[in-house]
């Protein structure tokens, strides 16, 4: 458990894949300090903890910092809802995938595939010259969830929209695809 400060401005989730803090870009360091083990980074850019089994992904947006903490591998994205995402969309995915994650989040398809396939990509630890529109494929929706292609892998992403944010939470299913 994460150890925050009275007063901060930071807030909690469970989600399927650990627990989600979210806080103030300004709160980052404090946060960071209150996982009890040091931050380092993988060859690949992965986040992990010193000496610690738990699991970790982190994102931020201009003003928001993400970090998940789970048992198992993960990953988390946030953007701004409202973000125009068309074009990043459109060099990420198919129409078809589109089309689903439309029925997951249809305020802003666009935006939910490329946050999915960005939450996805850090869970399943992949490479970093991975190909987002081919190696990464979205296979079905279901409620708040998109079930994902990444290689061998299944990866399930929920949702979560938090005042104007969207945040994209990925945990990887042991059984391939």
């Amino acid at each position: 458990m994460i150890k925050l400060r009275r007063g901060m401005r930071s807030r909690e989730f469970q989600t399927p894949a650990g627990l989600l803090h979210l806080a103030p870009l300004a709160d980052r360091a404090e946060l960071e300090a209150g996982l009890g083990a040091p931050i380092a980074r993988e060859d690949s850019g992965k986040p992990y903890l010193i000496g610690d089994r738990r699991h970790i992904s982190i994102a931020h947006t201009r003003e928001w910092f993400a970090l998940l903490v789970g048992s198992g591998p993960c990953g988390v994205d946030i953007e701004w809802s409202g973000r125009d995402a068309a074009r990043v969309a459109a060099r990420v995915a198919a129409e078809d995938e589109i089309r689903l994650a439309g029925e997951v989040y249809g305020a802003n398809p666009q935006l939910a595939v490329w946050c999915a396939k960005e939450a996805a990509f850090k869970a399943a630890a992949m490479r970093r010259d991975v190909d987002f529109r081919r190696d990464i494929r979205i296979i079905s929706p279901r409620n708040r969830t998109l079930l994902l292609q990444v290689e061998a892998q299944a990866v399930e992403v929920v949702f979560l929209e938090v005042d104007e944010l969207l945040l994209a939470v990925a945990k990887v299913y042991s059984r391939p695809i």
